[in-house]
């Protein structure tokens, strides 16, 4: 486990971390608490899906959730 920095990893709980081939995007979940996720029953937010890109100077881009359809 590696930590990716502020633009990914928070003070939250983050899982699954899938990384496409090219290495060029980064999707996993987090239980960020947000203003429309609440809480679940265990007291802990809801998890989200979130997404970020790898900038040309490898660095990853800041991690915005993906929006349901």
């Amino acid at each position: 486990i590696v930590n990716l920095g502020p633009s990914i990893n928070t003070q939250d709980h983050e899982y699954v971390p899938l990384i496409d081939g090219d290495e060029s995007k980064l999707i996993f979940t987090s239980k960020r608490l947000t203003k429309k996720n609440g809480l679940n029953a265990d007291g802990l937010p809801f998890e989200d899906v979130y997404i970020s890109y790898k900038s040309e100077d490898g660095t990853w881009q800041k991690a915005v959730e993906i929006r349901r359809c």
